[in-house]
């Protein structure tokens, strides 16, 4: 099979929500919710300064007081975040190796691009695979529960 270097951004979603980085959990959930989201990327006016999953909202929204918090306060102000001509190899298999659901993709001039989610990895393996092994993508038939 021949080896093709394929960049993260081919992949990425590039139309992106992002959330204030004083935006309160009430904001963030209603948001996420309405938009059918994991991941949003927190801005300081228009530079990127973290990201927050719909896990760490609904961890917080357990706690004393948690209708006052804040995407700064509940926010992972580290997320992994890489260049847009990364290869989607190399993000894929970071992302699996750090455990992570989402990255945050920028552009050469170090703004924000995109986010690059495990449902992106997914949609990249489905074409890639597609393109050199036809799948049959009709409905789903049949179903294993264990």
């Amino acid at each position: 099979m021949k080896r093709v270097q394929v960049p993260v951004s081919e992949f990425t979603t590039e139309d992106l929500m992002v959330v204030d980085i004083d935006s309160s959990i009430v904001e963030i959930y209603h948001m996420m919710k309405e938009k059918g989201i994991r991941h949003l990327p927190v801005v300081d006016g228009d530079k990127a300064v973290g990201i927050i999953s719909d896990r760490d909202v609904r961890f917080c929204s357990h706690m004393d007081g948690a209708a006052c918090l804040t995407a700064r306060e509940i926010m992972s102000d580290d997320p992994f975040a890489v260049s847009k001509n990364t290869s989607l190899g190399r993000v894929a298999y970071e992302m699996s190796n750090r455990k992570v659901g989402s990255v945050l993709v920028f552009n050469d001039n170090g703004t924000l691009y995109g986010i690059f989610t495990t449902t992106d990895a997914l949609n990249a393996l489905v074409e890639i695979f597609n393109d050199a092994f036809p799948l049959e993508l009709g409905e789903l038939k049949e179903s294993i529960w264990l």
